[in-house]
């Protein structure tokens, strides 16, 4: 499997492994129906986001290849919902990978095998 793999139905699947092994909150990205068209994980801050581009800004996140995605409204959302739209993708045909494909494509990526190396990362203390 490869990067397109994971941005054609595969990025929730991904998504959830990268939370799994990371702790870092689910992002969606919802087009104007409240339908998610994308999934990934974030840093707490939400300033850089994990997909199969690899390590990707707050500014940049919307796009795909230069043009805008077909989602724009980028959210947190649940393990839940993440699911439920991996379920639905691989019920219409999109790539599903299984862990151990996930897995051997995070070790291809240097940020993503960065992140996962790094291991759970915990949410920052609310502010007083």
């Amino acid at each position: 499997m490869d990067a397109s793999d994971f941005l054609r139905g595969g990025c929730y699947a991904l998504a959830l492994w990268l939370h799994g092994k990371t702790d870092l909150p689910l992002y969606g990205l919802y087009d104007d129906h409240g339908e998610m068209q994308h999934a990934m994980v974030g840093d707490h801050d939400a300033e850089r986001f994990y997909d199969a581009r690899g390590r990707v800004p707050a500014v940049a996140v919307r796009m795909m290849r230069g043009r805008p995605c077909a989602g724009s409204d980028l959210r947190e959302t649940t393990v839940e919902e993440v699911r439920a739209m991996r379920d639905l993708a691989a019920r219409h045909g999109n790539p599903s990978p299984t862990d151990r494909q996930v897995a051997a494509f995070a070790r291809k990526s240097p940020y993503l095998r960065e992140i996962v190396e790094a291991g759970p990362v915990p949410a920052p203390a609310p502010r007083p």
